[in-house]
């Protein structure tokens, strides 16, 4: 556990004095953290959250202590919790009763093992993340459950009492859940409405299995509207006129950076397919032509 300073001064209260002292921070490194923050927090969408830092969640050394306290109480070393505040010393603001059930749930509900944690909370934003793992965990058990019953139905597991049988779906999706977390922490940002869009298309217009999007989450990750659908326009019509091939993965075809994407898949075809390159960028513009 990180050792906490007890006595109170009269001296208004400093984030880096502060990182030094409580969370073994070089003054360097310290500094470079108090002014990460600063930054972070003064973009529009942190403004407030800055201003909280400032006059009420840091006016005292009592918030981050307790915060402290729990990062130190599901698991993580001194240096681990030195990493994290230095990565994101605004995680010391967080309302203690807010992150403490995100945490518990990180380790509890999700199974999340130490380093999985650290790894989560070293993405940047880590206290927004921590408020969305509860509804989105809700959210994919809805989505995903009944592909996953199904699966468990074709596998005729019959060592698995009905009765049983949503906990062990839940517990499983639960579980991977998790580990699309410890991959993509990000994706706990990303609106459920939004999810639920790439996730129909990939499954109902790409013709993907549920469980591959699953397992890879980058995908979701990825724009619709950006990325998605105009790759996916480019490969159908590829495939077609016999200039893709057939074993190429959409993954594979979505994970191109865009400058040797358009070199090798829309310039390179630009006589033989002509306008492609057109129905490119209509597609990025929200347009999507059926032929080219």
């Amino acid at each position: 556990m990180l050792s906490t300073s007890a006595s109170a001064t009269a001296a208004p209260f400093s984030l880096e004095d502060y990182l030094v002292a409580t969370c073994s921070l070089a003054p360097a490194q310290a500094r470079k953290a108090a002014q990460k923050a600063f930054h972070e927090a003064t973009k529009d969408c942190k403004k407030k959250a800055f201003e909280e830092l400032s006059h009420s969640r840091l006016n005292s050394a009592s918030n981050p202590n307790a915060v402290l306290e729990l990062l130190s109480g599901v698991g993580l070393s001194r240096a681990d919790i030195a990493a994290i505040v230095a990565a994101d010393p605004l995680l010391l603001r967080s309302l203690t009763k807010n992150i403490g059930p995100r945490l518990l749930d990180l380790r509890d509900c999700l199974s999340l093992s130490t380093p999985q944690i650290i790894r989560f909370l070293l993405v940047g934003s880590c206290a927004l993340h921590i408020c969305h793992i509860s509804p989105k965990l809700e959210f994919f058990i809805s989505l995903y459950g009944p592909f996953e019953k199904v699966l468990m139905v074709m596998k005729k597991n019959k060592g698995i009492l009905q009765s049983n049988l949503e906990r062990v779906i839940k517990t499983n999706l639960a579980l991977l859940f998790a580990t699309i977390v410890s991959k993509m922490p990000s994706i706990l940002g990303t609106s459920e409405e939004c999810l639920l869009h790439k996730i129909q298309f990939l499954i109902n217009k790409v013709g993907l299995e549920p469980q591959y999007t699953l397992g890879k989450p980058t995908l979701l990750g990825c724009s619709l509207e950006k990325r998605l659908v105009p790759r996916y326009c480019v490969m159908k019509v590829l495939l077609a006129k016999g200039f893709l091939n057939s074993n190429m993965s959409f993954y594979s075809f979505v994970q191109i950076g865009e400058v040797t994407f358009k070199f090798r898949y829309i310039n390179y075809h630009k006589d033989s397919v002509p306008g492609l390159a057109d129905a490119y960028a209509k597609a990025h513009a929200g347009v999507v032509l059926s032929e080219v």
